[in-house]
């Protein structure tokens, strides 16, 4: 167990980015949605742009109907190869982040730079798309695969009280939510229970996605992590590409490792103290495939990732907003706050992701929101 609980310095969604710029040139493409989408390329500081397209009337700040800010399964090839809108968001206003991550030519895309591309799109939206002083309007963050790391993070350090724009909700399907899972060392690959082969075929891909196993254990990467610390120790690099292809850890490093006192487990205070932050409801949608009798994986799964996420998320309502009023009961309130957790982070195994699944996300947005 958890041997102590420590606050977190207060955080943003990094990196801070200077002020927006004025509305860049739009420039029309054709090739999806019928009232678009429009792109917009967003400077991120001296590390080129980001894409982002506007679909259905999304970059209108005038537009009353809720925003989704879609980040897509798979990060952007080039400029002009940006992913297809799920079928069940192609009539809303969607904003898609086309971040770029990882590949095998270059490191540029590696690990820190989605998150950058992220936050320069999420702050250029929020000073370009922000409805009148006196008006308001929701944003739903949708992600999946890739996509959905991404979202949690955006969705867990801009989420605020009391913001007439701002993040109403999170929606995520088989996202990665601790990639520090993927470590030889971490307790659930002690189990006995085999990888999920959904979960197995990224074991390979972390070389061409992160510079370094450090880069594991950012929360940015790993939102898991704003809530609590692993007590894992990270080997200075990856195998060599030289080495056998199926081989991502490199066995010396690993054992040197080992051999090292890892720090202790603990859980984190998060949202920190005094801000302005909030758990935002969710809904993880997750599946494993395959057949599993009727029976569930407890080893590494695309399941195990929500369900981590989601019991982080529903201690930190219980712990920082319920038993900090003046009004907790610990017999009587105890069982109510929970209650009211479980309904604000949801994890639901949704089955692939099809219509029916991008329907069952759609209703869950229109249930907390009378503008979609």
């Amino acid at each position: 167990m958890p041997s102590r609980r420590r606050p977190l310095p207060l955080l943003r969604w990094l990196p801070p980015p200077p002020p927006p710029p004025s509305l860049p040139r739009l420039r029309l493409r054709a090739w999806s949605s019928r009232c678009g989408p429009e792109r917009v390329d967003v400077r991120c500081g001296t590390a080129g742009h980001v894409s982002v397209r506007l679909f259905n009337g999304a970059h209108d700040a005038r537009n009353r109907h809720a925003l989704v800010i879609h980040l897509p399964s798979s990060p952007a090839v080039d400029d002009d190869a940006a992913a297809p809108l799920p079928t069940f968001l192609q009539h809303l206003p969607v904003a898609q982040i086309n971040y770029r991550w990882g590949g095998d030519a270059s490191r540029a895309f590696h690990w820190p730079r989605p998150v950058h591309e992220t936050s320069f799109a999420y702050a250029w939206l929020h000073a370009n798309l922000a409805p009148p002083s006196n008006a308001g309007r929701d944003i739903f963050v949708f992600g999946s695969h890739l996509g959905a790391s991404l979202a949690a993070s955006l969705a867990l350090t801009e989420t605020h009280d009391n913001a007439k724009f701002d993040i109403r909700g999170l929606v995520a399907y088989n996202g990665i939510y601790n990639w520090t899972m993927f470590m030889p060392e971490h307790r659930i690959n002690k189990l006995a229970s085999k990888t999920s082969p959904s979960v197995q075929k990224l074991q390979s891909r972390l070389p061409s996605l992160f510079r370094r196993p450090s880069d594991l254990l950012d929360p940015f990467a790993s939102p898991s992590l704003f809530f609590h610390s692993p007590g894992l120790l990270a080997p200075r690099w990856f195998a060599s590409a030289n080495d056998d292809d199926d081989t991502v850890w490199d066995q010396d490093e690993q054992a040197a490792t080992v051999s090292l006192k890892p720090p202790r487990k603990s859980l984190s205070v998060f949202p920190p103290p005094k801000s302005s932050l909030r758990i935002p409801e969710t809904f993880l949608l997750h599946h494993d495939g395959g057949d599993d009798n009727g029976t569930k994986a407890v080893g590494h799964s695309l399941r195990s990732q929500a369900r981590e996420l989601a019991l982080l998320m529903r201690r930190s309502i219980v712990e920082s907003e319920k038993r900090g009023t003046v009004e907790w009961d610990e017999k009587e309130d105890a069982d109510v706050a929970d209650e009211e957790a479980q309904m604000r982070v949801q994890a639901v195994d949704a089955g692939p992701l099809t219509d029916e699944a991008g329907f069952m996300a759609l209703d869950w947005m229109r249930e907390r929101t009378d503008a979609m």
